[in-house]
């Protein structure tokens, strides 16, 4: 699994990348979820954007917090990428 950013981690299989969501239980215990098997970095990406959206509509009005989002997933891709010799 690796990180995109403090929220989010990608997973794959030879047939699909698997996003999860860390979660941080009231013990203190990092768990992730499971939230969408998906067919292209594009689609991960999207559902990041979408989901980051509709927890936080205010974000639409804000495209410093969108660029900033933007960034973190091109600089992923470019770590992810450059690392992926699979």
């Amino acid at each position: 699994m690796e990180k995109i950013n403090e929220k989010y981690y990608l997973g794959s299989n030879k047939n699909t990348y698997i996003l999860y969501e860390k979660k941080i239980s009231a013990s203190g215990k990092e768990n992730y979820k499971n939230i969408g098997y998906l067919s292209s970095l594009d689609a991960v990406y999207n559902s990041i954007i979408e989901k980051e959206i509709k927890e936080d509509l205010s974000i639409l009005n804000n495209i410093e917090v969108i660029k900033n989002l933007m960034k973190e997933l091109k600089d992923f891709t470019i770590q992810y990428t450059a690392g992926s010799d699979k």
